[in-house]
Parts: C-alpha cells; structure tokens; sequence
C-alpha cells in the first residue's frame, strides 16, 4: 500500500544533507570612525554597524598604534556583549582588541543602522600631528560574520584614521563649510 506525502527515509536524506540555506544577507558593514583628536585627551571611538539584521555571531579583531593611542576602556556595547567576556584585552597594550560574540538563543540579533555596537575609550598619547588607522584585522581573531542561515557571510569592514592635532587645528577643520 502506498501512502501519499513524503516517506520516512525521503524526509531522513533530506534532513542529512541540510535544510534548504536561507538566502544570505547581501552584507552587513563595521565602520571604524575617523576622527580629529587633541593630544591628551581622552575620546570615545565607536564602532558602527549597517545591515546588521539577524546576526548570530561576530568576531575580529581591532589594531590601532599604541604610540599614538592608549586603550582605556570599552564603553556601551550593545547586544548584551560583556566586558570582559566578548571582548580580548590581553593585547590592548600593544594596540590590539579582539571581539568575539554569539547569540546565544541563535536566533539573530538586528542593530537598526548607525547603530554603535560599542565605544573603545582612548587617550590620545601621541604628538600633534601624529595619526593612526584604526584597523579590522584577522589577527589573532579571524574576522567572520554568521546570519540565521548559520553561514559566513559577506560582510564589510571600514578602517578609520585617528589623527592627533593641535586644538587649531581642529577649530580649523570645523570652520569649513561642509
């Protein structure tokens, strides 16, 4: 007798070889901020992210000169992301960060645009006129981004400059039309 539908063994391969993929997200983007400082004072840099939508995990790491920064410290971070838990201070002193983060109930996390997904807090040591890019690397931690569909997927990630310059300098800068 045959019954109508699908059979056991149809529904056991089909579950072997993977449920059909999501469509993966065309990108999501991390954005380093560029920024104009004075030396001495202490800033906040935030990281900002586009195209965050369902998002289980995240990780990379972040390099800056430490002649010209000093880490102070990780501000605001969104996603429930804990100090130190998600994030690799270890290296701090030597101009690295790494940040490595996963939604635990893997349903994915959404960031509206713009959002911040936290602030690293420094202290600008270097002279006037000195600078830094404010970099996503893979080292120590490669830069990966998984969605829903529990695959790496396409994502951009956009250095930033810091520069260190006298406050005329930076009064000059404000001074321009945009």
């Amino acid at each position: 007798m045959k019954k109508a539908g699908i059979s056991f063994l149809m529904l056991l391969s089909l579950w072997l070889a993977g449920t059909p993929k999501a469509v993966a997200q065309a990108n999501v983007h991390f954005v380093a901020p560029n920024m104009s400082v004075e030396p001495g004072n202490y800033f906040l840099a935030p990281i900002k992210v586009a195209g965050f939508r369902r998002i289980v995990g995240v990780q990379y790491s972040m390099n800056w000169n430490p002649e010209v920064l000093r880490y102070d410290g990780i501000m605001n971070p969104a996603l429930n992301a804990g100090i130190p838990e998600n994030f690799g201070l270890s290296g701090v002193e030597s101009g690295v960060l790494t940040f490595s983060w996963y939604d635990q109930t893997l349903t994915g996390m959404t960031l509206p645009d713009s959002a911040s997904l936290y602030l690293v807090r420094f202290q600008a040591i270097g002279s006037a006129g000195s600078a830094t890019v404010f970099t996503f690397g893979n080292v120590p931690t490669t830069k990966e981004v998984v969605d829903t569909s529990f695959q790496a997927i396409t994502a951009g990630f956009y250095d930033g400059l810091i520069s260190v310059m006298n406050p005329n300098s930076i009064a000059d800068i404000a001074d321009v039309p945009v």
